[in-house]
C-alpha cells in the first residue's frame, strides 16, 4: 500500500514538472522548450576608429581628418580576432595588431591634402556558425584618412554664446591661426574676447592638436586683458566643435589661476569657465 502511494506521489510531481516546462517561454533559458541559442545574438560588424596625435596622455577625439605632418592612430573594434592585417595606401608594410600609429611626413602635405589615403583592415575571427551558417570568419573594411593644414581647423572663426550658461551676457569669441614668425609651417592659436573685453584681450596657445578640437596645458599670460593685468594665468583649455549638424556648435573649457587677495596675495585661486556657442 505504501508502495502504491509512493508511485502515485511521484506521478503527481512528474505532472507538475511537466506543466512547468510547458509554461516556460524564456527563449534564453536552456531548460525551456522554446530555448533559442541565437536569441538576441547579432553578427559583429567590423569597424575601426581613426584619431590624431596623443598629447601628454590625452586621448584625442575620433576623427577621420588629421593635420599634415602629424600622426594617426587606427584601432579595430574587434579585440579578440585571430589575426589583423592593416594596409595603408601604397605603403608595402603590413601591421598585425589591433591598433597601431603611423606618421605622415610634413613634406608630403601638398599631396596628402588633395589625396585622402585609404586604410584597409582585414580580420579573421572565430565564426558563430550556429547562428550565422554563412559566416566564413573573415571581414574587410576600408576607410579614408583626410588631411588638412593647421590653419584649416574647424574651430577657427567666430562663435556667439554664453559664459558659464549666463544667457543674459551673450558675446562673440573669435579663434584664429597665428603664424609662428620663425617657421613657414607651424601656427599658434589665438582666442580673442574670451571674457567679453574686446579683441584687444586675447590668449595665445602653442599648437593645434586636433582638427575639431584643441587642448593646451600651457599656463599663458593674458594679453591686453583688463581683468588680467599679468596677475593670473590661463591653462588646461580644451575646445571641441561639432560640425556634423546645423548650427555648428563649440564647447570651450579652461581654468584661471589667480593670485589671492585682490590679485596681489600668494598664488593661487582656481576659477573654472565654460563657453558654449554657435558659429556666428
Amino acid at each position: 500500500m505504501k508502495y502504491i502511494f509512493f508511485v502515485f506521489l511521484l506521478g503527481i510531481i512528474g505532472i507538475g514538472v511537466s506543466g512547468c516546462d510547458e509554461d516556460c517561454t524564456d527563449e534564453t533559458n536552456i531548460d525551456c522548450p522554446n530555448y533559442d541559442p541565437c536569441y538576441g545574438v547579432e553578427k559583429h560588424i567590423l569597424d575601426f576608429s581613426i584619431s590624431g596625435d596623443e598629447y601628454l596622455g590625452y586621448n584625442p577625439m575620433i576623427c577621420d581628418t588629421i593635420f599634415t605632418g602629424s600622426s594617426a592612430t587606427f584601432r579595430a573594434n574587434l579585440s579578440d580576432a585571430i589575426s589583423y592585417e592593416w594596409k595603408v595606401g601604397t605603403d608595402t608594410r603590413v601591421w598585425t595588431n589591433q591598433s597601431f600609429g603611423l606618421s605622415f611626413p610634413i613634406q608630403d602635405s601638398t599631396y596628402l591634402i588633395n589625396n585622402p589615403i585609404p586604410v584597409t583592415l582585414i580580420v579573421e575571427y572565430e565564426p558563430n556558425t550556429v547562428c550565422f551558417p554563412n559566416d566564413d570568419g573573415r571581414d574587410t573594411i576600408t576607410k579614408y584618412v583626410h588631411f588638412r593644414s593647421q590653419w584649416q581647423a574647424d574651430y577657427y572663426g567666430k562663435w556667439q554664446g554664453y559664459l558659464n550658461d549666463d544667457e543674459n551676457n551673450p558675446y562673440t569669441i573669435r579663434i584664429e591661426a597665428f603664424k609662428v614668425p620663425s617657421s613657414v609651417l607651424f601656427y599658434r592659436i589665438r582666442v580673442y574676447n574670451l571674457y567679453n573685453e574686446g579683441d584687444s584681450c586675447y590668449y595665445e596657445f602653442n599648437k593645434a592638436y586636433g582638427f575639431r578640437e584643441f587642448i593646451s596645458y600651457d599656463q599663458t599670460d593674458p594679453k591686453g586683458c583688463v581683468q588680467g593685468d599679468s596677475k593670473y594665468w590661463i591653462g588646461n583649455m580644451r575646445t571641441l566643435v561639432n560640425t556634423s549638424s546645423a548650427p555648428e556648435t563649440i564647447n570651450m573649457e579652461w581654468v584661471d589661476w589667480r593670485y589671492k587677495d585682490n590679485l596681489t596675495g600668494p598664488c593661487c585661486d582656481t576659477v573654472r569657465y565654460t563657453f558654449k556657442g554657435e558659429r556666428f
